[in-house]
C-alpha cells in the first residue's frame, strides 16, 4: 500500500484525476503498475516496474517514467491551473501545509498559511492506550483512521519500530 500511495502522491492522484497504481509483493520483489489517462480517454500512459521491496524508490521511478513519457502534460492541466499571482489561503495544520504551498507556488500563486487546526495527541488517550500495552502480543490487527492517528497511536502504545514502519503510513 505504501508503494501505491507513494506513486499516486507523486503523480498528484486523487478523486478527480485519472491516475492509478497497483503493487504486488512476492518473494521480497515488488511489482508496481502505474496508469495515467486523459479525462476524455484517448491518451493513456501505462508502466510496470520491478524492484527489490524498497517501496518508495520504485514508486518514484515509476511516477517519473510516466511523467517523462508525457503523462506530466495531462496532469499539469488537471492538477493546477496557472494562478497568475493569486493568493491562496491554506488552512491545513502547519506541519502538513508545506507540500501544498510548494504546489501553489509552482503554479504561480502565493500561498497564505492560516492553519485552522492543530493536531496533537489527546491527553486522555494516553491512559486508555496504556491499558492495551500488556496485551499487545495478542493483538493481530490495529486500525487507525488517519496517518495522524497511526503516528500518535503507535507512539502512545510505545510500539517498537521494528514491528511497524517508523512513519506509520502503512502497516506491514
Amino acid at each position: 500500500m505504501l508503494a501505491e500511495r507513494s506513486a499516486n502522491a507523486r503523480l498528484g492522484g486523487g478523486c478527480h484525476v485519472p491516475v492509478g497504481a497497483f503493487a504486488e509483493l512476492s518473494d521480497a520483489r515488488l511489482r508496481l503498475h502505474g496508469f495515467v489517462g486523459s479525462p476524455d480517454g484517448p491518451r493513456q500512459f501505462m508502466r510496470n516496474w520491478r524492484a527489490e521491496a524498497n517501496m518508495r524508490k520504485p514508486s518514484a521511478q515509476l511516477a517519473e517514467s510516466l511523467l517523462n513519457e508525457g503523462a506530466g502534460d495531462i496532469l499539469k492541466v488537471l492538477l493546477m491551473p496557472e494562478l497568475n499571482g493569486m493568493s491562496v489561503v491554506v488552512t491545513r495544520a502547519a506541519h502538513q501545509a508545506e507540500e501544498l504551498c510548494q504546489l501553489i507556488e509552482a503554479a504561480g500563486g502565493r500561498p497564505v498559511q492560516v492553519p485552522v487546526t492543530r493536531i496533537e495527541p489527546a491527553a486522555e488517550a494516553s491512559a486508555k492506550l496504556a491499558l492495551l500495552r500488556p496485551n499487545l502480543q495478542s493483538i493481530n490487527v490495529a486500525i487507525f483512521i488517519s496517518p495522524n492517528a497511526a503516528t500518535y497511536g503507535l507512539n502512545l502504545l510505545a510500539v517498537p519500530t521494528f514491528i511497524f514502519q517508523a512513519d506509520a503510513s502503512s502497516l506491514p
